[in-house]
């Protein structure tokens, strides 16, 4: 059925910087253009203290986030999961000081 298959078969992946854990991470660059973020936190903003969120939630609950500054989806299900320990699909809580504060400082993984 597959009898003088000839070539190699390749495939095209994007370029992008990756950390160990897997995730991608905005360039230092894209960082700096970030606005800062005011708190609550919440769906849909895109800012440094929510990149920093993600860094902490994967370096302290063990997620695997990209590091890109955005809340979404991924976001939410990670503190859902990880932080509130309340999982509901497509349930999106913001983020208050509070909360960035102890995911901080928090070794839970």
């Amino acid at each position: 059925r597959f009898r003088n298959v000839t070539g190699v078969q390749t495939c095209a992946l994007p370029i992008s910087a990756t950390k160990g854990g897997g995730q991608t991470e905005i360039a230092k660059s894209d960082y700096d253009k970030l606005p800062v973020g005011n708190f609550p936190l919440k769906a849909g903003q895109k800012n440094k203290k929510i990149y920093d969120l993600q860094k902490y939630l994967n370096q302290n609950y063990g997620s695997n986030l990209d590091l890109d500054g955005k809340f979404g989806q991924g976001v939410a299900d990670v503190l859902n999961d990880k932080f509130w320990n309340f999982y509901v699909p497509g349930y999106i809580r913001d983020v208050s000081q509070a909360d960035f504060d102890e995911i901080k400082s928090h070794k839970k993984f």
